[in-house]
């Protein structure tokens, strides 16, 4: 069933965390701290997208879809080439068939919202499942939700990636930390009644 195969990737996922964990170098040479990154310059501004709550929840992602659909795509190959070796090459198979029937499990909207990203991107929705999921499976990273005396919620998460997603030699950064940033964005959530 559903929940067997969500175990098995689990299980799959914490044992490839171990394996990388243990390859690793403790310490990257090189690093330095940088003073002065904020606030960005008009060049690094990270864009701002408005998702409107109004709409049906396959829509209402189409834009911002659209937009990093092709830095969606680099960074979904990128972790598939690191996997590749897991279940020797069955992993993503194995994802795209037992982890798409979960969007019908999520609580509403956000099933419906998985698909219409899916679609609109044109990943397997069993990807785009996990990827949502993909801090429950591997919690290296922490979410932070604040809320300013005016009453503003803040929602930040660090991405600890580079822990365990292979270095990239050729450029001294940790390659999945790399695609992942132009995929950063902030976004307003609008609704009206």
């Amino acid at each position: 069933g559903i929940s067997s195969a969500l175990y098995r990737i689990m299980w799959v996922c914490v044992c490839l965390s171990i394996q990388l964990a243990l390859s690793l170098p403790m310490l990257v040479e090189g690093e330095t701290c940088v003073s002065n990154a904020y606030p960005p310059s008009n060049n690094d501004k990270i864009k701002w997208y408005t998702i409107d709550l109004n709409q049906p929840p396959e829509e209402r992602w189409n834009e911002l879809t659209a937009a990093k659909a092709t830095q969606m795509k680099a960074m979904i190959d990128e972790i598939k080439r690191l996997a590749g070796f897991i279940l020797n090459g069955s992993l993503i198979p194995l994802i795209d068939r037992d982890l798409a029937p979960l969007a019908d499990q999520m609580p509403f909207p956000f099933g419906d919202e998985m698909k219409g990203i899916a679609k609109t991107a044109n990943i397997p929705l069993g990807e785009i499942v996990l990827y949502n999921i993909f801090y429950e499976v591997f919690t290296a990273c922490t979410s932070i939700i604040g809320q300013s005396q005016d009453g503003h919620l803040f929602h930040a998460r660090n991405l600890d990636f580079g822990l365990f997603m292979g270095w990239d030699i050729r450029n001294d950064t940790w390659a999945l930390t790399e695609l992942l940033k132009p995929l950063v964005v902030n976004l307003a959530f609008q609704v009206t009644s």
